[in-house]
């Protein structure tokens, strides 16, 4: 047991200094001491999952969960079935997330996102909303309601949220971006430059934002959001603000589906011990 745990707390130290390879043989090393060691097969499945290995993830959370039902094993086992393409399957391990922890909020959200790549906007609306129940301050949540309503039901109801998200977070560039998006498409022009305006505020990178909804697009101002966004994208290791800014960016750019996929990156990160 000792060597199990010597080798197992090694592999945390390599993986948090980013030695993926080194932690994923160290992890090993710990199985091999015990094969039933349900924290060493969870985290090596994430390991797998950063390496881009699904099947090798898939195949560790599967021992995870043979060792322990436990919730962050079936969510892991989901976010990469969701990243297959598998999102019936995902849906069924998220559930039996959901019943070992009814307060795993991720959970909720991958499912959310999984019903609505099978089109089925009301099951994803119905648990964003159990999830907002658990957390009513999480602003993602909030962001992910509005863009279903927007996309998916009718433009008052996703105002009406929205303007409750702005009363909970006045200053949100995400929220105020949204803002303007939807001022814009209500005929709002004034009401919408003015939302921008604020947020170039908080962003100098920004500062011309408005002027992509003008008649006459200032070619360099484009290019510079283009070229922020092509920047974050080849980033190799993108944190959860990079994923956020990126799916900010796809709203602007009226890349409703790839903002979503964008705005799940940032609370599908992997749960690990």
């Amino acid at each position: 047991m000792e060597a199990r745990n010597r080798y197992f707390n090694q592999a945390k130290e390599n993986e948090q200094k980013g030695e993926l390879k080194v932690a994923l043989a160290n992890y090993k090393k710990s199985l091999q001491k015990d094969n039933r060691f349900f924290d060493g097969w969870l985290n090596a499945g994430v390991v797998f999952s950063k390496l881009e290995k699904p099947d090798k993830a898939v195949h560790c959370f599967k021992k995870a969960i043979d060792c322990k039902e436990d919730e962050r094993a079936y969510y892991n086992l989901a976010a990469e079935l969701y990243k297959q393409d598998k999102f019936d399957t995902a849906i069924s391990a998220l559930e039996t997330s959901i019943q070992l922890n009814p307060r795993f909020i991720r959970s909720y959200l991958l499912a959310g996102y999984s019903f609505l790549r099978l089109s089925e906007a009301k099951k994803g609306l119905k648990c964003f909303n159990q999830a907002l129940k658990i957390e009513p301050e999480n602003i993602s949540i909030h962001i992910a309601i509005v863009m279903v309503l927007h996309d998916h039901f009718d433009l008052a109801s996703a105002t009406k949220f929205l303007d409750n998200a702005i009363s909970i977070a006045p200053n949100h560039p995400a929220l105020t971006k949204m803002k303007g998006i939807i001022n814009l498409e209500e005929g709002k022009v004034v009401e919408s430059i003015e939302q921008y305006k604020k947020l170039a505020a908080s962003d100098a990178e920004l500062e011309n934002l408005s002027t992509l909804f003008s008649t006459q697009l200032d070619t360099d101002t484009k290019t510079k959001i283009v070229n922020k966004k092509t920047n974050l994208e080849t980033k190799p290791v993108k944190t959860s603000k990079d994923f956020f800014d990126l799916s900010l960016m796809s709203i602007l750019q009226g890349e409703g589906e790839l903002a979503m996929d964008y705005l799940l990156r940032v609370v599908e990160k992997p749960e690990l011990n």
